[in-house]
C-alpha cells in the first residue's frame, strides 16, 4: 500500500500549475490514479468484504449449489485505517491540493504512526505534513499528551468495558425472556459503550501522538447532545465522516469525469 501509493503520487506530481491553477492530467495519470483506486479499494474489499459478498450473494439470490467462502484469509492489522490514509494523500495530490512528498520515510511515518493505526482517528497527511518538519517536544505538551491518554483509557476500561458485560449479559438472552425495561436498558446502554468505546480510542491516539509532538483534530464532539441526524453524524467519529464527505460523496463525480469513466 505504502509503495503503490508514494510512486503513483510521485509519477502524478503535485497537480498544478507554477501559478498554483489546476494542470489536466494525461491518460497515463489518469491510468495511474485509477489503478491506484482499484488496487488499493480492491485488497480492502477482497480481505474484508469478500466472505461477506459471498454469503449476500448467496442470500440475495439463493444460489444453489452456493457459493464457497474463502478459508483461510488472515485480516490485516488495521487495514481500513491505513487505506483511507493513503487514499487520502495520493488524491490530494491527483487534484492539485498537495504537494508530493518525495521523502518516503516521512510517508512511511505517516502511515505507520501507531497511536491511529489501529482504531484511528483518519489523519490526512495534509493536515499534518509541516509537523514532520516543525515539531517541538515540551514538558507541557508531553504533560498534555498523558493526561489525555488516561482520559481515554478511562473511558474504555472503565466505562464502555463495565457497560459492554451488561449489555452483553442481555443481547444473550432469549428475545421471549426480555422485559421492555431490558430492552430498553439494553439499547441505551450499547449506545453509551460504542461512544466511550470509539471515543476512548481516539483520545489514547490523540494523546500518544502528543508525546510526540504531533497534534490530531478531534475526533467527536459530544455526538448525543445533537438536536438532528445530520449534526449527530457531524459530531460523530468525525475524521471519517469528513473523509467520506470529502472523498467519497462530493469528489466522485471529480474522480470519475478526470479518470475519463464518465458520470
Amino acid at each position: 500500500m505504502i509503495l503503490l501509493n508514494w510512486g503513483t503520487a510521485l509519477y502524478i506530481e503535485s497537480g498544478t500549475l507554477d501559478d498554483g491553477t489546476y494542470k489536466e492530467k494525461n491518460r497515463l495519470q489518469k491510468l495511474a490514479m485509477g489503478s491506484c483506486l482499484f488496487i488499493s479499494v480492491g485488497l480492502l474489499w477482497y480481505y474484508k468484504y469478500l466472505n461477506f459478498s459471498i454469503e449476500m450473494l448467496n442470500s440475495l439470490f439463493s444460489l444453489q449449489p452456493p457459493l464457497q467462502l474463502i478459508s483461510g484469509i488472515v485480516l490485516p492489522l488495521g487495514i481500513s485505517f491505513y487505506t483511507f490514509h493513503v487514499l487520502s494523500y495520493t488524491l490530494d495530490v491527483y487534484f492539485g491540493r498537495l504537494k508530493v512528498e518525495k521523502n518516503f520515510f516521512n510517508f512511511c511515518s505517516y502511515v505507520l504512526m501507531f497511536p491511529q493505526l489501529i482504531a484511528g482517528p483518519i489523519v490526512r497527511y495534509i493536515d499534518i505534513k509541516y509537523q514532520f518538519y516543525n515539531r517541538t517536544i515540551t514538558s507541557v505538551g508531553f504533560f498534555n499528551g498523558i493526561r489525555t491518554f488516561c482520559y481515554g483509557i478511562s473511558k474504555k476500561v472503565l466505562i464502555a468495558n463495565t457497560i459492554a458485560a451488561y449489555v452483553d449479559d442481555i443481547f444473550s438472552k432469549p428475545v421471549a425472556s426480555l422485559t421492555t425495561a431490558d430492552c430498553w436498558l439494553g439499547a441505551i446502554g450499547y449506545t453509551l459503550q460504542i461512544y466511550f468505546d470509539f471515543s476512548g480510542y481516539s483520545s489514547m491516539a490523540i494523546g500518544l501522538a502528543m508525546l510526540f509532538g504531533f497534534h490530531y483534530k478531534e475526533n467527536f464532539n459530544y455526538p448525543y447532545i445533537a438536536k438532528s441526524a445530520t449534526e449527530f453524524w457531524r459530531r460523530w467519529h468525525i475524521s471519517l465522516s469528513t473523509w467520506l464527505r470529502d472523498y467519497v460523496y462530493i469528489n466522485w463525480v471529480a474522480i470519475a469525469l478526470h479518470l475519463g469513466v464518465g458520470t
